[in-house]
Order: structure tokens, then C-alpha cells, then sequence
């Protein structure tokens, strides 16, 4: 994702808090942030691969400039049959401050065209009435085409 391999188009949320919080803003190292409206109870992250990929494991960070992260968060990707399903059913542990990386081994590895990533338990450096209680994220993606592709 941060070296723009993924198009912008094919990062998608399920809301944005603003034009300042997009969900292209969700590359790694990336100065600013996706974060999501602070009424969205289940905010996700989408990204969509132009062809099947496998996923071996994922890098999170929080927002600098918002002092915002998500201590927790899950994965669903979407398989084969265009279903929806809960990666190994498990809360994944995310960040503990805004900047630090937190890197999560993919095991089994993941085989999809699009995943969705749920930040979970918001933290925040101090408190902004105009955002609330919301996560905010920065990830890249890693793995490599599928087998057979």
C-alpha cells in the first residue's frame, strides 16, 4: 500500500470522519490517517487486490496527528465464494501509542481478493470532543500473488 501499488480507489471504509481522514490516508508512515465517523459502531477498512493475493501478515499504526489508535483489531476477508468470513476468529492485538509499528504474522496465510480491517478498543492521547471515541489507523499489506496465478 505505501508504495502505491494499491490504488486509491481500491481503499474503501465504511465511513470517514472528513476529507482530512480518507481512507487513502491509510498507507503506512503516511502523514495523515483514515479514521472513521465517530457514530460508525463497526468501522472497517476495505482493500480490494486487482487479483487474487496471499496474505502473510500485516503492519498497523496509529494517527500522529490526531493522537488516536486501535489497541485491538479483526480481519474478514472474502473468499472463493464471495463470502464474508472471520480471519481464524480472533481479536488480533494492535498498537499501543500513535507511531510505534505493529507487525502480525499471518498464520495460516490469508488467499483473497479483499480483506477488511475492523480497528477495535480506541485509545487516545488526550480527549477531541469533535472526534470521540475513534480509532484511527495506518497499515500496509504483505504477501504475494496466489498460487497458481
Amino acid at each position: 500500500m505505501r508504495t502505491k501499488g494499491i490504488p486509491d480507489e481500491h481503499i474503501q471504509a465504511s465511513t470517514s470522519l472528513s476529507e482530512n481522514h480518507l481512507p487513502s490516508f491509510a498507507r503506512l508512515d503516511n502523514s495523515k490517517a483514515w479514521c472513521p465517523d465517530p457514530s460508525d459502531k463497526l468501522p472497517y477498512l476495505q482493500i480490494t487486490f486487482e487479483e487474487e493475493k496471499m496474505m502473510t501478515a500485516i503492519t498497523t499504526q496509529g494517527s500522529i496527528g490526531d493522537g488516536r489508535w486501535a489497541q485491538k483489531f479483526e480481519i474478514k476477508y472474502m473468499n472463493h465464494t464471495g463470502i464474508w468470513v472471520p480471519y481464524g476468529k480472533k481479536v488480533l492485538e494492535g498498537n499501543t501509542n500513535i507511531a510505534a509499528r505493529n507487525e502480525i504474522l499471518l498464520r495460516p496465510s490469508i488467499v483473497t481478493r479483499s480483506v477488511q480491517i475492523y480497528p477495535k478498543d480506541p485509545q487516545a492521547l488526550f480527549f477531541n470532543p469533535a472526534i470521540g471515541d475513534t480509532p484511527c489507523l495506518r497499515l500496509e499489506l504483505y504477501g504475494c500473488s496466489a498460487p497458481g496465478k
